[in-house]
């Protein structure tokens, strides 16, 4: 017998399928934030621009959350 879903579900199913892990996230975003710096020190873009494009990063990766949470858990440092 087929189990119906409700929206609520089948949207955080597909949410859960398209993000990469947690730490996967928080590392990509650090990696763009240094990267960040050093086209800025470059030259190849300006700060406000850098500010910008690590915006877009932290909505499409939903760093924030990521960005505030350990990566390893406690007792694992």
């Amino acid at each position: 017998m087929t189990k119906y879903l409700t929206r609520r579900e089948r949207r955080a199913a597909l949410t859960a399928k398209a993000l990469p892990p947690q730490a996967v996230r928080a590392w990509a975003y650090r990696v763009l934030v240094a990267a960040g710096a050093v086209v800025t020190f470059y030259g190849i873009m300006t700060a406000q621009e850098v500010v910008v494009w690590l915006g877009l990063a932290a909505v499409v990766f939903n760093a924030t959350p990521a960005a505030a949470t350990p990566v390893r858990p406690p007792e694992a440092r």
